[in-house]
């Protein structure tokens, strides 16, 4: 779509000449002789630019920017201005004018100003088409389920996202916590701020205190420039802690603290840095049980559970499996470009026989995976082997695995390549109890990679405490 743009001038010589110096510009170019007659083609037509001159006749330029900026203030103004009317643009300026030239001009400064304005409005129009389509993706209508343990968590969402309150979203892993944790942003008055995700488990103890309040330039070895941390980058936005139950306890002082006083000091700082930011958690830990323990703080566990959501495991809601197997179907079909509509009267009832220890993100997977491999337009229980009881790689499965010579090589090979990795992962973290950064660094993975595979694999650390 052409951009448009009005010239107000006096002088019709100015216009014709003007008109036909930016013909190249690609902009659909009207004309006006006063300021009147150009409030009265702004009343007919939409435009994005306003080119006018300051000194005319009845309405000046400043008077003109004046209206425009009052009725039309998506516009872009640029003043024209003869030699030694300094102060009238300095006037303009502080009035909202984007720009301005001076007579007599070179046409080449006009079209860079131009090019600037089509340039920003360009981005602008972007950013507005992102955010909308980020909102839609996070639509809390996105959640799929209709089980009634799942309206209750509709009507949670509704309340939370109309209140500023700080949320503690509960579930086992792979239920959608960060799913609900963004439609709940997204709804909120917080919606146009930033939305700054930090995984508690995911980051290394040592490093988790700077990448939550930052660091000063020389607070630390290797400190070698200052780090504003996640605090801070949420500032009037939200701030979501996943995996908040498995916090360092000496950290845990430092959130409550913030949550208390909406103030935080970097590693290594003297200065109270004071932050509008709205905290949203989440865990898949019991942590009435770890206060208990010792091992989570009793004050800030009513800090931050003000209002509680809790996520059903999906095995608790099997009557949702055709639901979410036909919105990943949907989605996955479109993302790949296959026609896969359906899954098989046989294939659905091996997804209700399945436990789902890694709930809707396992489902997700194993769809995923189907309409990938499947030829036909619906998929068929074979396409969902590695997940039944007769599946040789089963989360069941204890190595060494039985060879299947009736499978596909490649089929066989990625099977038992997946319950090698688990087994591993099982007994890596059985072997150091639970501590992730320690069964990683003997692995010879980093942190990032191992964790990413327990992910995978639905594996959590408290089953090997």
């Amino acid at each position: 779509m052409k951009r448009r743009i009005l010239i107000v001038d006096d002088e019709e010589i100015f216009l014709v000449q003007l008109k036909m110096a930016l013909k190249g510009m690609g902009l659909e170019i009207s004309t006006a002789r006063n300021g009147t007659d150009a409030l009265h083609k702004l009343e007919q037509k939409d435009f994005n630019i306003v080119l006018t001159d300051l000194k005319m006749p009845g309405m000046d330029g400043l008077q003109l920017l004046e209206n425009i900026r009052k009725s039309y203030p998506h516009i872009y103004v640029v003043i024209v201005t003869a030699y030694g009317e300094i102060p009238q643009v300095v006037q303009a300026m502080r009035l909202g004018a984007y720009d301005f030239i001076q007579k007599p001009f070179d046409i080449n400064l006009l079209e860079l100003s131009l090019k600037k304005i089509l340039q920003t409005h360009a981005l602008m129009e972007e950013n507005v088409s992102l955010r909308r389509e980020v909102e839609e993706r996070y639509d809390f209508h996105q959640i799929v389920g209709k089980n009634h343990r799942m309206k209750r968590v509709y009507e949670l969402i509704t309340l939370a996202a109309g209140s500023d309150t700080t949320t503690l979203i509960r579930g086992e892993t792979g239920t959608g916590k960060e799913l609900v944790a963004k439609a709940i942003h997204y709804h909120s008055p917080r919606k146009k701020k930033p939305l700054i995700t930090v995984n508690c488990v995911a980051i290394p103890e040592t490093l988790l205190e700077s990448e939550l309040f930052g660091h000063e330039k020389g607070a630390f070895t290797g400190a070698h420039n200052r780090k504003i941390g996640s605090f801070e980058l949420a500032d009037q936005g939200t701030l979501f802690l996943d995996e908040i139950g498995d916090c360092p306890l000496p950290l845990q002082g430092k959130l409550l603290r913030f949550l208390q006083e909406k103030e935080i000091r970097r590693v290594g700082g003297n200065r109270i840095i004071n932050i509008d930011a709205r905290v949203i958690s989440a865990t898949n830990q019991n942590l009435e049980e770890w206060v208990k323990q010792g091992k989570f703080r009793e004050d800030l566990y009513y800090r931050i559970n003000v209002l509680s959501i809790h996520l059903p495991p999906l095995r608790e809601r099997l009557d949702d499996i055709p639901f979410l197997a036909s919105h990943f179907l949907k989605k996955y079909g479109d993302l790949f470009g296959k026609g896969v509509k359906d899954v098989s009267p046989e294939a659905l009832n091996s997804l209700f026989q399945y436990h789902w220890p890694g709930n809707i993100r396992e489902l997700e997977n194993v769809i995923e995976k189907s309409v990938v491999t499947e030829k036909g337009a619906t998929i068929q229980r074979f396409d969902l082997s590695s997940i039944s009881e007769a599946s040789p790689f089963s989360r069941q499965t204890n190595l060494p695995l039985p060879l299947d010579t009736g499978m596909p090589f490649r089929e066989m090979k990625e099977g038992l390549i997946h319950a090698w990795e688990s087994e591993y992962l099982k007994a890596s973290l059985s072997k150091n109890r639970g501590n992730i950064t320690q069964a990683a660094r003997q692995s010879g993975l980093n942190y990032k990679t191992f964790y990413e595979k327990l992910v995978k694999y639905g594996l959590e650390r408290k089953e090997f405490l």
